[in-house]
């Protein structure tokens, strides 16, 4: 299949484990950081709040936590509770009026990277 035909339903589980990958290896060098990559603090463009209703497509409120934007971007979306407890995590690859995501819930470095984002939320 040509790359111009591929879908991101098609990409979306390479990309999640490259990102993830990174992912772990921040995790691993916090707070100190690598050349490569830099420090997990700055390794996203945006860690946010999107309201249900927001996208046309976007039934349910959700912290984003973007590391790419543009055609293709890619994000983790955490789904959390009134209390902001953690109840799943999405990574989502997105390129212009197409976007798959992989659940990664049952991933550990997703709740430890829940747990260090939402130290940021107002209480």
């Amino acid at each position: 299949m040509p790359k111009t035909d591929l879908k991101c339903a098609d990409l979306v589980q390479g990309q999640y484990e490259k990102e993830l990958a990174k992912v772990h290896r921040l995790v691993e060098v916090h707070p100190k950081g690598t050349e490569e990559l830099g420090h997990l603090s700055t390794f996203a463009l945006s860690f946010d709040y999107v309201e249900a209703g927001t996208f046309s497509d976007c039934d349910e409120s959700f912290y984003r936590w973007q590391l790419s934007y543009g055609g293709p971007q890619d994000e983790f979306r955490f789904f959390v509770d009134e209390s902001k407890k953690l109840e799943r995590v999405e990574y989502w690859y997105l390129d212009w009026h197409d976007g798959a995501f992989v659940p990664c819930t049952d991933e550990v470095i997703t709740g430890w990277l829940w747990e260090w984002l939402s130290n940021s939320l107002p209480e």
